[in-house]
């Protein structure tokens, strides 16, 4: 009812994406050029200590910020909670955060349905785990794309 009186007046639920990457300036341009040349998404990339000077030139050309890429390696646990972290931290005023892998590639704007998402969490893609072994449905969490809406997270 919320989302229905917010859309009759006007008001859109604002969207952050993050991109998390260990260099790979190559996909990085490929999701820069959907998601921030096509589609207008408000970006950041964050990438686990690469430095990698490719990075640097790409997130530049797309004037997108870069977070991380000067830093000591993480990993992928650690890596990935940093990638969390720094997308909330950055998009503090948008109301749902989009973390993405940097080979996670949207064939179209999933944007409008994020948007009209009223759950904590909206999950597109299904784990591979589940496809290899069903008897592990539930166990396995992937997060090449999962969006979290931060006005239904607690404090």
């Amino acid at each position: 009812m919320l989302r229905s009186w917010e859309c009759h007046n006007g008001l859109q639920t604002s969207v952050g994406y993050v991109i998390g990457t260990y260099g790979s300036p190559a996909y990085i341009d490929l999701q820069l050029a959907l998601h921030k040349g096509k589609w207008g998404h408000d970006v950041l990339v964050s990438d686990d200590g690469s430095q990698d000077p490719g990075l640097v030139q790409v997130c530049s050309k797309w004037n997108v910020p870069l977070v991380g890429n000067r830093d000591q390696r993480l990993g992928h646990q650690v890596g990935d909670l940093a990638v969390y972290k720094r997308g909330l931290q950055y998009f503090k005023d948008k109301d749902w955060l989009v973390k993405l892998s940097r080979r996670f590639v949207w064939t179209q704007d999933m944007q409008d349905t994020i948007q009209q998402h009223d759950r904590l969490c909206w999950k597109p893609c299904l784990s591979s785990w589940w496809i290899a072994k069903p008897s592990l449905k539930g166990q396995a969490l992937t997060t090449s794309c999962i969006a979290f809406n931060k006005g239904a997270m607690p404090e």
